[in-house]
């Protein structure tokens, strides 16, 4: 028989909040879910190697801001 699967999430209540807020939370709700998918079926353990493997696919995907 698997192991249970635990999960966690956090939630609060927001009355107003700016569209651009809206949209930023969205993409990074979305981009966080990605992450842990391709984590999760590539077997990575570090958030480095995640990184490195999983920034390109995912940067071009989603319109936020790239750190040069």
């Amino acid at each position: 028989m698997p192991a249970p699967r635990l999960v966690r999430s956090l939630s609060f209540p927001v009355r107003e909040m700016p569209a651009s807020l809206r949209w930023l939370l969205g993409e990074f709700r979305l981009l966080v879910n990605r992450s842990i998918r391709i984590a999760l079926r590539e077997d990575f353990r570090s958030r480095s190697r995640l990184a490195k493997v999983a920034y390109r696919a995912l940067s071009s995907e989603h319109d936020v801001y790239k750190a040069s």
